[in-house]
């Protein structure tokens, strides 16, 4: 009772997922049933002692024993021979062959253990064994042997002698006949039956664990590649992955090479190997040196991946002790010897031969570590140093190329690594084309190719270009038609142009990003020249989003490269909403993407995890596939949101926070937008259907063809399937749709309309509203940023810029998608503008290219009032954007006295406490009368008359405060203003607790 009791406590303990506790060998049930076996010998007059009567001694005698002893010992040894009873597992096999082959074949086979009795010289036991079992094992042997004239009523022959187990056999041996007789036992075929069930159920379980762990292994792999590839144009983490897996591969966490402890470790040993692999790494502020934020998402990919190991191999370890428990038991009530028998007859990939933990391990080994170029795959194994000019043979391994040629000239033919017959045939070109692909292109264009004819060739080829063009570039205009080319020949591409072409607009947007910085002045036009790269340029304009920390102007390079890149996607984004408007099929994913970015990378790689996770999924009818799509998005935590309090918050309403973000926050809208997507990359005819309030999917069966694959019959009509992945990964009968629109007051005649397809243009529509209105209820709540049922903006670091993004996103969605003129819903273009255009004249000053494209056509009467107002606003935006800026100097007693604080220094608003930053500065008040009036300027004790400050606040406003207004205060860092002080600053320091001005052009001594 102890064991089940640890058994049980340790499943609960250890927090394994239900499903692994419901597959857990059932130890408690398996007793019951050694009690029956029990009972049944025990029926039998084969009790225990019985048992261990006649089992032989499986000792032999001791050559050291006196000879009396040794008489005796022979003399039992004989008795042994000549009567015993023996244990074994027959296989009656499904298919009656006559001669069965006794190794376990899996459900081919069931088990029938028996007894095996041997009778020599008439004698059925020793005369030890009581009466009534002589009695029934001498009858039991006269009714196998067909004597049943001599054989006795005992009660319980009847019951266990079949025509199914008769066998009987007579040899000779010493001149005396001996007979087998067997003994069926039924109990004994159910507990054996039942065990090998369960020990079935286990290795199933464990199979799918370690399938999924490894399909997790080989995506982290590709991902760890990306991150490690050399390269002296963009951040890399090759050196701190190399350094991670040298201290993982030092750990030696589940397998030991050393000789003292060679093998597989037990769980607690390589428990405490994973913490001391975690502690080594912490210790050495590996996690903290890393560049890429992705390399520290990978990091707990991979630790989790090596828990989970941990856990199976834990799980495994307590079912393993678990079925030898009960073999033992059963052992020592029935004496009949289970435990060295059982585990050899049953087939066990995971629980009784623990490969498992060795396949995952090998897979760590060979698909994550050896993804990180290490030092050794570059060394000699003869020379020890890293390979000069190396040399790979045909088995893999590297060698010098003067020692290859020395081992040539001694006629020495094996490879000193593996032996293998492939030293006179190695070839020095394959390996140095493979050097070329670690050098950077820029090393093979000036200097390597120079070296000799040789090189120039070698550095030449299409593979090499290509392979660069698909490292070094993540993104690509599509006016290049990137993906067609990457997978075609590889020669209908000049793919060392392409990729210098892809260089000079790295050069160019990189020049333009820096005259952005060091003047401000022409930015309009420049933030168009970058645009019309189109998103050729964003590879570089992320490149200087994540400038490092230590960067002199950190804060300005990372706003104005967030700026040119949001630009970038509105003009996508405008795009691809026109060509909508016009009629153009565009995918809803890819429309709704363009409020944030595009994600059709991030969809189909979706559809290869599911192909990998699933892989009969072709074989699947329409209506299963559809089903599995679902499944798979939600057991991926893929659509949904964690609370319905979170609904109205503004990250649900974007595609690329649902697929990005570790939380994947998406409305019904976007859960559906990311179903379809998927979908139709597994192709599917996934649609979206427009009900009222909550949008749900529709998939359509192939033609000709019903959701389950069957050919549609003559008039019969094609029925569509419908799904809310939001919600649930079930199928929506087209009755519960009825009752949902009959709740919301829709008329029966009107159901078919609301349960057709909706267009992308009617989606986007909602989509923009949604985001209106969160926008619109959290000013009305004070912009709390606590989860209180109110919306929240949380984006990514300051939340009133989020705000003001999405909010001029959704503005110009409704723009383009509403009528252009009054219907009876109430909305038209003309509504927005007004609102299209106070942002840009405060906060998008750039867009003006978009104002004249899109809106100024709307207004080209020259007799309109609105067509004058229009090119005022558009002239004074440029004018001021191509004018340099006045030079505001403190050479004066009245500017070095007067003006009390200095462009950069953060404060404190005395009366509404809210946290700004000086961004210029007047001698005295500079607005006008009416301006004067309103903010009762002249009430204040030093009225206008004091100097008056430009401010930046934290909600993104501009502001102009009066000097007794202002608290100047010195933060540690000032998280609030950070995203934003790029505007205006170059840096924060921390020394001076002030930000360092990027505006010297206006403000030279501040």
């Amino acid at each position: 009772m102890k064991f089940a009791h640890e058994f049980k406590a340790a499943l609960i303990r250890e927090g394994f997922p239900p499903h692994w506790v419901e597959s857990a060998v059932p130890y408690g049930q398996l007793k019951k049933l050694i009690k029956k076996v029990a009972n049944e010998l025990q029926s039998l007059g084969l009790d225990s002692a019985t048992l261990a009567r006649l089992l032989p001694d499986p000792q032999p005698p001791s050559q050291s024993q006196s000879p009396p002893q040794a008489l005796a010992a022979k003399a039992r040894l004989l008795f042994n021979m000549t009567l015993k009873v023996i244990f074994q597992q027959s296989f009656h096999l499904i298919s009656n062959r006559p001669y069965p082959d006794p190794t376990f074949i899996g459900k081919e086979t069931t088990f029938h253990p028996k007894l095996t009795l041997i009778i020599q010289n008439g004698l059925a036991v020793d005369a030890e064994v009581s009466p009534s079992t002589r009695k029934y094992l001498e009858d039991l042997a006269l009714r196998q042997n067909g004597d049943k004239s001599k054989s006795s009523d005992h009660p319980l022959i009847g019951e266990i002698f079949t025509e199914e187990h008769r066998s009987t056999s007579r040899i000779v041996k010493d001149g005396q006949p001996i007979q087998r007789i067997e003994i069926p036992l039924t109990f004994d075929s159910e507990f054996f039956s039942r065990l090998q069930d369960e020990v079935a159920v286990l290795d199933t379980l464990q199979e799918g664990e370690q399938q999924a762990l490894t399909s997790e292994i080989a995506a982290l792999s590709k991902e760890i590649k990306d991150l490690t590839k050399p390269s002296k144009f963009s951040k890399t983490d090759l050196y701190r992955w190399r350094e991670l897996f040298e201290i993982y591969l030092q750990a030696m966490a589940f397998f030991s090479t050393h000789e003292i402890d060679h093998g597989k470790r037990d769980s607690a040993t390589a428990a405490k190997k994973l913490q001391w692999f975690q502690s080594e790494v912490v210790r050495r502020g590996i996690i903290e040196s890393f560049k890429l934020p992705t390399s520290h998402q990978a990091v707990e990919r991979f630790v989790k991946i090596n828990i989970t190991l941990l856990r199976n191999i834990k799980f495994q370890e307590i079912n393993h002790t678990a079925v030898t428990k009960i073999l033992k038991k059963f052992d020592k009530r029935t004496r009949l010897g289970a435990t060295q028998t059982f585990p050899k007859l049953i087939h066990s990939g995971s629980i009784m031969s623990e490969t498992m933990a060795k396949a995952v391990c090998f897979q760590i080994t060979q698909d994550l570590v050896k993804a990180v170029p290490q030092f050794d795959d570059y060394s000699c194994p003869i020379c020890f140093s890293i390979a000069w000019r190396p040399v790979r043979m045909k088995c893999g391994h590297v060698l010098c190329i003067s020692c290859a040629v020395t081992l040539q000239r001694k006629k020495q033919r094996f490879c000193p690594l593996c032996r293998g017959n492939v030293v006179l045939e190695a070839d020095a070109d394959e390996v140095l084309q493979a050097v070329l692909y670690y050098l950077s292109p820029r090393d093979v264009l000036s200097s390597v190719q120079q070296v000799s004819k040789r090189f120039y060739s070698l550095g030449s080829q299409p593979l090499l270009w290509r392979h660069h063009c698909r490292t070094q570039f993540r993104y690509w205009d599509s006016k290049h038609r990137i993906r067609p080319k990457f997978v075609g020949d590889v020669s209908d591409v000049d793919w060392k142009t392409l990729y210098l072409h892809r260089k000079s607009i790295d050069a160019g947007t990189t020049r333009i990003l820096e005259s952005i910085l060091g003047a401000q002045v022409d930015r309009i036009k420049k933030f168009k020249m970058i645009a019309d790269f189109g998103y050729d340029a964003k590879d570089t304009l992320l490149r200087h989003c994540h400038a490092d920390d230590d960067d002199e102007d950190v804060l300005a390079r990372r706003y104005y490269a967030n700026a040119v890149l949001d630009y970038l996607h509105r003009a996508e984004a405008l795009a691809e909403w026109g060509k909508i408007a016009r009629g153009e099929d565009i995918p809803l994913e890819r429309a709704l993407g363009s409020f944030d970015l595009f994600i059709s990378e991030l969809l189909d790689s979706l559809a290869s995890r599911l192909h990998v996770t699933c892989t009969e999924f072709d074989q699947l009818s329409t209506r299963k596939k559809a089903t599995a799509a679902a499944t798979f998005l939600r057991t991926h935590n893929l659509t949904g949101i964690p609370s319905e309090l979170a609904y109205r918050d503004l990250q649900n309403n974007y595609i690329g926070i649902a697929l990005q973000d570790p939380e994947h926050p998406s409305l019904p809208l976007v859960s559906v937008a990311i179903f379809c997507g998927l979908a139709q990359r597994l192709g599917l005819d996934a649609r979206y259907c427009g009900v009222p309030n909550h949008v749900h999917a529709m998939v359509l069966p192939p033609p000709n063809e019903t959701l389950d694959g069957r050919q549609l019959s003559q008039g019969e009509e094609v029925e569509a399937m419908y799904l809310d992945p939001y919600r649930s990964d079930a199928e929506i009968s087209k009755a519960s749709l009825h009752r949902m629109l009959a709740a919301w007051g829709v008329s029966p005649l009107d159901y078919s309309r609301f349960l057709a397809e909706s267009n992308a243009a009617a989606l986007i529509l909602r989509t923009s509203r949604n985001i209106l209105a969160t926008v619109h209820e959290f000013r009305g709540h004070g912009g709390s940023m606590e989860n209180t049922g109110h919306p929240t903006i949380r984006l990514h670091a300051n939340p009133f810029a989020d705000m003001e993004n999405a909010f001029y996103s959704a503005l110009w969605a409704n723009f383009v998608f509403s009528p252009s003129t009054p219907t009876s819903t109430g909305y038209n273009q003309r509504q927005f503008i007004p609102l299209i255009l106070e942002r840009f004249e405060n906060i998008y000053p750039m867009d003006a290219t978009f104002i004249e494209q899109y809106i100024s056509p709307l207004f080209n009467n020259p007799s309109n009032a609105e067509h004058w107002e229009l090119r005022e606003a558009l002239r004074v935006v440029r004018a001021a954007d191509q004018t340099p800026k006045q030079l505001r100097l403190r050479d004066t007693t009245n500017s070095r006295h007067g003006v009390k604080y200095r462009v950069g220094q953060v404060f404190r608003h005395r009366r509404y406490a809210y946290l700004a930053v000086i961004t210029g500065w007047d001698l005295e008040c500079g607005m006008n009368q009416d301006w004067i009036a309103d903010m009762n300027v002249d009430s204040l004790s030093r009225g206008r008359q004091q100097s008056f400050y430009h401010a930046l606040v934290e909600d993104t406003s501009i502001r102009y405060v009066a000097e007794e207004n202002i608290e100047i205060v010195e933060p540690e860092v000032p998280i609030s203003l950070m995203g934003l002080a790029g505007r205006f600053f170059k840096r924060w320091d921390r020394t001076n607790h002030t930000f360092v001005s990027n505006i010297r052009d206006e403000y030279p001594h501040d």
